[in-house]
């Protein structure tokens, strides 16, 4: 039997367009495109789907699910964040010549923008 690959992941959001440029404007995704109703910001060989839902404007509970990203320039993205508001779950900081920093988008998901030293490579 074949291994799984996890390929996506669907965000339901409210407002789906605003969840949409705040990826586009703070990750800078491969390729954007419509798939039938869904956003799809295509991150590598992974697709970040995103879906108008009856749901809540912002998750209660942020920390529930984690979306990690590699980046390679992770001063970059934490500065754009920071333009849009962001506010640290954790902090940006060092660890073991890696930088992390851990936000939310703004329907309440815990995002993480990591660039990984060669330790972790």
């Amino acid at each position: 039997m074949a291994g799984s690959t996890l390929g996506s992941v669907t965000l339901g959001s409210s407002a789906p367009e605003r969840l949409r440029d705040w990826y586009v404007s703070t990750l800078e995704p491969d390729e954007t495109a419509m798939a039938g109703c869904l956003i799809s910001l295509r991150f590598g060989t992974f697709h970040l789907l995103i879906e108008e839902l009856p749901v809540a404007d912002k998750s209660p509970e942020t920390a529930r699910t984690t979306l990690n990203f590699e980046v390679a320039d992770a001063s970059a993205v934490i500065s754009r964040m920071q333009e849009l508001g962001a506010t640290w779950q954790k902090e940006p900081h060092y660890l073991e010549g890696s930088l992390f920093a851990t936000t939310t988008d703004p329907d309440g998901n815990q995002v993480q923008v990591m660039q990984l030293g060669l330790a972790h490579k």
